[in-house]
């Protein structure tokens, strides 16, 4: 019997916050949850995307959940407030007899992003000065009131920041670059703004991933541009959506398909780009593929075509451009490396090596441009969200990957991606390497400490 008591005690408990976890639960799967991670289910509080650049943080009482709860709107001024006006007005409209997503909808006069028509990585919630979400176990408290940007931050951050810029200042620090090891997630703060505006850019590989978030970023930028890939149709649709981003028209983007295997065509296709822009300032070799297979299996014809596609059809468009930037004596070289030409990667045996090749081509162009006043900058980025993966070679020749990203994946936005190599651009930096943690402590581990690195992948 007294077994019986605390079997019937614990139903009635439980029955107590079925509402509650039944109301959470809703608010978990139908709309995209910042915060926590995963919840349990005496996990009271959610931060809920409201759109790209806000998010709502509630506080919900759990003997009460039909009740308003606590709210905290998070964002840049000129988002949330709008918000916090319909809520203030709408308060009367609160139902108890609703469900806390459909009363917090009616109140703010809007319906929630939801996992069924949006990915997670389209909510920027890191911080865009030092890129970490949690710093000191802070999420980031504040975000920049330019609409167009609405980029959450830490206000440490913004005050280290602004606290160097400072101190550079008075002590006439030069701002004219940064050297390679700076840090790219600090590097906007130095960037020449305007510097990017009027170039002609050839962007080889803009079809998709970081070359079109490039595109996008430098249309934005007032760049004139030439969008180069295999896949006519996608630059096409790239070109129109560029048009959107800033006062450029279509006179300024020229679509001009390429195939980076083709070699003998790439001189006629740089004499297609002078004859309809008369100069090229800057040439952006992004075009490639990725790989995962083992060192083992991997066919030696697999590694000749990676060779083939990331390494020598980058260096065949650049020989093909070279003399016209000698002849201008000026010129600028961006190359999509990766970390993976930085230290080797376990899967990526041939991908790694075609990017460390990159990096030693590259790196002596440099030497030798200095005479004609040509700049390579090397891009390496960490991981970052694209169709890498279903394009990739594996084992087999003839074979594809052919596999899709997870929205939950640690990886870079190609957005925030492209944004960075803006800035390193337009700071003629001769290497960034664009990642997230942990990738960026490994890069950083394997810089300057090798010997140590490589036994700690070793244990």
């Amino acid at each position: 019997s007294c077994l019986k008591d605390v079997y019937s005690q614990f139903e009635q408990a439980i029955d107590l916050y079925q509402d509650f976890w039944d109301m959470m639960a809703e608010i978990d799967t139908k709309t995209w949850v910042l915060e926590p991670d995963n919840p349990m289910f005496g996990a009271t509080e959610r931060r809920i995307a409201v759109n790209t650049t806000a998010s709502l943080q509630i506080s919900v009482d759990p003997r009460r959940p039909t009740m308003l709860p606590e709210c905290r709107f998070m964002g840049a001024d000129q988002v949330v407030q709008p918000l916090r006006e319909a809520m203030n007005t709408n308060l009367n409209f609160w139902n108890e007899q609703d469900s806390l997503l459909r009363n917090l909808e009616r109140l703010l006069g809007v319906s929630f992003p939801s996992p069924s028509n949006t990915k997670k990585e389209e909510f920027s919630v890191e911080c865009g000065i030092c890129y970490a979400y949690r710093l000191d176990e802070e999420i980031p408290d504040n975000a920049c009131n330019d609409t167009r940007c609405g980029q959450p931050f830490h206000q440490s951050c913004l005050y280290e920041l602004t606290s160097t810029y400072f101190k550079s200042y008075t002590n006439k620090t030069s701002m004219n670059g940064l050297n390679a090891e700076s840090d790219p997630y600090n590097s906007h703060q130095v960037i020449r703004l305007g510097s990017l505006k009027g170039k002609v850019v050839w962007i080889v590989g803009a079809s998709s991933g970081i070359g079109e978030a490039l595109a996008y970023r430098l249309a934005q930028d007032g760049c004139i541009l030439i969008l180069s890939s295999r896949r006519e149709d996608r630059l096409k649709q790239v070109s129109n959506k560029c048009l959107e981003y800033g006062t450029i028209q279509h006179k300024d983007i020229l679509v001009l398909p390429l195939d980076m295997l083709d070699y003998k065509s790439h001189v006629a296709a740089m004499e297609t780009v002078i004859k309809y822009f008369k100069k090229i300032d800057i040439l952006v070799n992004n075009a490639g593929r990725s790989q995962r297979a083992l060192w083992e299996k991997t066919s030696l014809e697999v590694d000749r075509q990676m060779l083939n596609t990331n390494v020598l059809g980058p260096l065949s468009i650049t020989k093909a451009v070279l003399p016209h930037f000698i002849q201008q004596k000026s010129g600028h070289v961006v190359v999509t490396s990766s970390l993976a030409g930085k230290f080797g990667s376990p899967g990526l045996g041939s991908y790694s090596g075609s990017k460390h090749a990159l990096q030693g081509w590259f790196d002596a162009l440099r030497i030798e441009g200095y005479e004609y006043n040509i700049n390579v900058t090397m891009v390496c980025p960490g991981p970052v969200f694209s169709e890498a993966l279903q394009h990739a070679f594996t084992e087999n020749e003839g074979q594809i990957l052919g596999v899709d990203m997870k929205p939950g994946e640690n990886r870079m936005p190609a957005e925030r991606c492209a944004a960075l190599m803006a800035v390193a651009m337009a700071n003629n930096m001769d290497e960034v390497w664009i990642t997230r943690n942990p990738e960026l402590f490994y890069t950083y581990l394997f810089q300057y400490c090798p010997a140590i690195a490589r036994r700690f992948v070793h244990y």
